[in-house]
């Protein structure tokens, strides 16, 4: 029988959840064991913000830098990832008025809790003008960043030259490498994976219509980009194993299922008998870790290893716990997630 050790309880700020199905990953941790979640604000507003855990468990709300701007009507933050013990990759997501001409974005990073805009003006020599850079996963390789298109373009029926979709690049000591068209969720060792948008048989910005768009996972490696099938992959083994859902999570009026894509191009569906469910992370052993929801409508956090499904409720000894779901792993393979916790919503991080 899976095991699982000792539970640490990450409280949450005040007035903020996170939500167990995203369209991004939305935990991160970093190599001296400080983590990181995009939260949200559950006023009316509904805004997101990220708390950052230190190594003693306090939590610290971030806010976005900078005041509101002339057309901004709202500022959230975003996570994108650790980059050091000291500073952490963000994007600031400003929705504007309508005639302000789009929304805007801004790749952050927050040096020792102090933000600074990041200097991207080499990407732009891959990209287009004001295509949108949001920051999606960060390695020792580099910052993973997908340029999205403006809002302000449309894309008519008759449209055949793919030029508005996503460019996925990689930003790395003051240089932009191109990895291909496809929009990023997660990178390990010099693997990439995302998905692409199609409408009919051309790449598209991918919230342009998503009841009629056909999303594809998509492995990058060595400057290849391959497709796996249909959704979106999240997250990547070392090995390039790949792992997400079957249609994109997050995303109405989608139901998605964890899948698992083998570099061989077999594939495994995770939980085949849940309503829906979302892989998010996987590890050199691959041992793979989500979200479900269940027959009776919850949502549970699992664990699948070893060819085999378990849910976080039955593995852990745990008492006052219920594990909703589970996003990522820390360095020393600690499982990170959100449940509840005697009542309450809590993050957590549990040791193998």
């Amino acid at each position: 029988m899976l095991l699982l050790g000792a539970i640490l309880a990450l409280s949450l700020p005040p007035h903020t959840r996170i939500a167990a199905e995203q369209a991004h990953v939305p935990m991160r941790a970093s190599a001296d064991g400080r983590v990181a979640a995009t939260v949200t604000l559950t006023d009316a507003s509904g805004a997101s913000r990220i708390v950052l855990w230190d190594r003693a468990l306090h939590a610290t709300l971030l806010s976005p830098p900078s005041a509101l701007q002339p057309g901004e009507l709202l500022a959230e933050l975003a996570l994108g990832g650790f980059g050091g013990p000291s500073t952490l990759y963000a994007t600031r997501e400003a929705s504007m008025e309508l005639e302000a001409g789009g929304n805007r974005q801004t790749p952050v990073a927050y040096l020792g809790g102090s933000p600074v805009a990041l200097a991207l003006a080499p990407c732009a020599r891959v990209t287009q003008p004001d295509f949108r850079p949001y920051v999606d996963d960060v390695t020792e390789n580099g910052i993973y960043i997908t340029y999205e298109s403006p809002d302000s373009q449309e894309v008519l029926d008759g449209d055949t030259t793919s030029d508005l979709a996503p460019y996925a690049v990689l930003f790395n000591q003051g240089s932009c490498t191109l990895l291909g068209r496809a929009s990023i969720r997660g990178a390990s060792d010099g693997y990439v994976v995302g998905f692409r948008g199609y409408l009919g048989q051309f790449i598209a910005p991918t919230d342009l219509d998503v009841e009629r768009q056909r999303y594809v996972a998509v492995r990058m490696h060595g400057g290849n980009l391959a497709e796996l099938g249909p959704g979106v992959a999240m997250a990547v083994a070392p090995d390039g194993t790949a792992v997400g859902a079957d249609a994109p999570p997050g995303v109405r009026p989608f139901t998605p299922h964890a899948m698992l894509w083998h570099p061989d191009g077999t594939t495994v569906a995770l939980a085949p008998h849940a309503r829906s469910s979302v892989a998010y992370a996987i590890d050199e052993d691959d041992t793979v870790i989500g979200t479900l929801v269940g027959s009776d409508g919850k949502s549970y956090a699992f664990i699948w290893a070893n060819g085999r499904l378990h849910l976080l409720d039955d593995v852990v000894p745990a008492t006052g716990w219920h594990f909703e779901a589970a996003f990522a792993f820390g360095p020393r393979e600690e499982i990170l997630g959100t449940g509840v916790h005697r009542g309450v919503q809590s993050a957590f991080e549990i040791a193998e």
